[in-house]
């Protein structure tokens, strides 16, 4: 009688030994382990800069350690007492801004020295939710208030594309080569994928251009390698193209012959269609300047917590706290305003559009 549930694991081609040199990265998982193997007396290093639970983020921190790109003090701000940073865990806060500065910098040079004698790197994800701020997922919120960000799901593309090469994939088989300038190699074709809805739109519409199957390619590039006299082998960029674009033009000098012919009302030079992304612009531009200004209130308690306010900075304080009020007002939700030329809002669009 077999009482327990057999599961056969099959050996792997690496091992872990005691020579080991172990780095986990990201979620709460990467701590639990991480605990595990340092208990164990294994060379280890988990979440230096803290526990990051979205993929987007640590993939951005990843970029700064492999690269070594230091953090400079405009990546802080001021809260609560603590100077913090969007990229990293509030572990990482300290009560004066050049101590949080030196400290992540120098996790920083720890992390990336190790990463390069590493033999394990463990990557663990934990959350597609997220918080926006100024378009960018933010490691940590620090408790901010909670009208400054904008929760978002991330779809498994953009998860993909942050922990691969963003926005870029190379085409499986390259298409297009015939027609390219003869003399180099390594022939190469790179597309630009935009893999989301766009605001404003009633339904969810796909464009498709003539050179590619897949739908919402905005633009690709054609390039190879070619060699060049006392510099050796350089890139050749052959061709930018944007089908979408050059439809879009192309619509639009007809939509512009037509009115010239009087066959239509409408004039293409002064028809009127309101950006559908100016709400979200305009939202991310007044969460920025919010930002700013509880900076400067936050630094200003702050002061006068040790000592009390001048009269000046007093007024100056009410003054910052009356303009957050106003901006903050002006960022809630409003019902978007689409007014568009039925000629050219759908010039690019196929008959596949789903």
């Amino acid at each position: 009688m077999e009482l327990q549930t057999k599961v056969p694991l099959s050996h792997l081609n690496f091992q872990i030994d005691y020579n080991a040199q172990i780095l986990l990265l990201g979620s709460c998982f990467s701590d639990h382990i991480g605990a595990l193997f340092s208990k164990h007396q294994f060379n280890t290093i988990s979440n230096p800069f803290g526990i990051i639970f979205h993929p987007i983020p640590l993939a951005s921190l990843i970029q700064r350690i492999v690269h070594k790109n230091y953090f400079t003090e405009d990546a802080f701000f001021f809260h609560q007492e603590q100077w913090h940073s969007y990229e990293l865990h509030s572990s990482m806060g300290r009560t004066n801004l050049s101590e949080a500065l030196r400290n992540a910098n120098e996790i920083l040079d720890l992390t990336h020295n190790f990463l390069n004698k590493a033999s394990h790197v463990f990557i663990t994800l934990g959350t597609a939710w997220g918080y926006m701020l100024n378009h960018t997922t933010v490691t940590n919120c620090h408790k901010q208030p909670g009208d400054l960000f904008q929760k978002e799901l991330s779809s498994i593309t953009a998860i993909e594309n942050a922990l691969a090469k963003k926005g870029q994939e190379a085409t499986v088989a390259p298409r297009h080569k015939r027609d390219f300038p003869e003399g180099g190699f390594d022939y190469r074709e790179k597309v630009i994928y935009l893999n989301e809805a766009i605001p404003g739109n009633s339904q969810t519409r796909r464009a498709y251009s003539v050179h590619f199957d897949e739908p919402n390619v905005p633009v690709f590039v054609r390039y190879d390698t070619r060699g060049v006299d006392n510099y050796g082998d350089t890139l050749f960029i052959g061709e930018v193209q944007s089908d979408i674009h050059q439809t879009l033009t192309k619509e639009f000098g007809k939509a512009k012959l037509r009115f010239d012919k009087k066959l239509t009302n409408i004039d293409p030079d002064t028809a009127v269609r309101n950006n559908p992304y100016a709400r979200k612009l305009n939202n991310a531009i007044l969460k920025n300047d919010l930002k700013d200004i509880l900076s400067q209130i936050n630094a200003l308690t702050a002061e006068h917590q040790v000592s009390p306010l001048s009269k000046s900075k007093m007024d100056q304080l009410m003054n910052l706290r009356k303009e957050y009020n106003t901006k903050a007002a002006e960022t809630r939700v409003r019902p978007a305003s689409v007014t568009t030329s039925a000629e050219l809002y759908d010039a690019s669009m196929s008959a596949r559009d789903t």
